[in-house]
């Protein structure tokens, strides 16, 4: 009777060398993923009708898709030469200059959260008008949305 001619250690050098070759494949993958730059949207702007002339606020979200972080420097209006952006607490509101948008994360300005203060606007906001709001950011290009005045105490998830 005669043996098999002796495969096993060739197979298994084999096999070894494709799992080797699929683990680096996949680092590289992971690696050059994470590096991806800032990938940055906004969505959801909106203004809700000022109760006061004198003070308007816009609400919205950036959303980063890419592998970086980069952070919201401000903000501009066409209606107003006075934007801040501020976070509220429960007792307290308080100016901030930069927020972070995380990789694949986003950052919401939201009531009760992060809102845009546009002080003195040079118009009567009333609802269904349009506000361009321009975002700085440090890394990424300024992106410009048109906010949309909704009516007064709107929310958009409806609470």
């Amino acid at each position: 009777m005669s043996a098999a001619p002796r495969r096993t250690p060739m197979l298994l050098l084999a096999a070894g060398g494709m799992a080797i070759a699929v683990i680096v494949a996949l680092v590289l993958w992971a690696s050059s993923a994470a590096s991806r730059p800032p990938d940055l949207r906004v969505v959801g702007a909106y203004v809700p009708q000022p109760a006061s002339p004198d003070v308007a606020a816009a609400y919205f979200t950036v959303t980063n898709s890419g592998g970086e972080q980069d952070e919201l420097t401000g903000v501009t209006s066409d209606v107003s030469a006075e934007t801040m952006m501020h976070r509220s607490t429960a007792q307290t509101m308080e100016m901030v200059g930069t927020l972070p948008v995380p990789a694949h994360g986003r950052l919401v300005f939201d009531p009760g959260r992060y809102h845009v203060m546009m002080e003195k606007p040079t118009r009567r906001l009333r609802q269904g008008d349009h506000v361009a709001l321009t975002l700085s950011f440090r890394r990424s290009a300024a992106i410009t949305v048109e906010a949309i005045v909704k009516p007064v105490g709107y929310r958009p998830d409806g609470t």
